[in-house]
């Protein structure tokens, strides 16, 4: 991972970046996928920085043995969710 301008990016083994993507904060990937945050908005990306679904998180995910339970609604509305690493749902609460 790179950074610059409090920007964060994913390296290639070249030290060339990933993807043209750049991010808030970046986590490293693991089993292909990473959590990134862009903004306010949290998401799970794979290793070309696209989104392996259409949800933005509001907070940061915290993952017990691979499922986060995670706020997809709204700040008046909230929604929760179960997902996996991947950031698939897994169940709705």
């Amino acid at each position: 991972m790179g950074g610059s301008n409090a920007k964060s990016y994913y390296l290639n083994a070249s030290g060339k970046k990933l993807n043209g993507n750049s991010y808030t904060l970046a986590y490293p990937y693991k089993n292909g996928y990473a959590l990134v945050k862009n903004g306010t908005k949290w998401a799970i990306v794979d290793t070309n920085g696209n989104s392996k679904v259409k949800i933005k998180f509001k907070r940061e995910p915290s993952f017990v043995n691979g499922i986060a339970k995670v706020d997809i609604g709204s700040w008046k509305k909230p929604n929760y969710v179960y997902i996996d690493e991947t950031g698939a749902i897994i169940e709705k609460k």
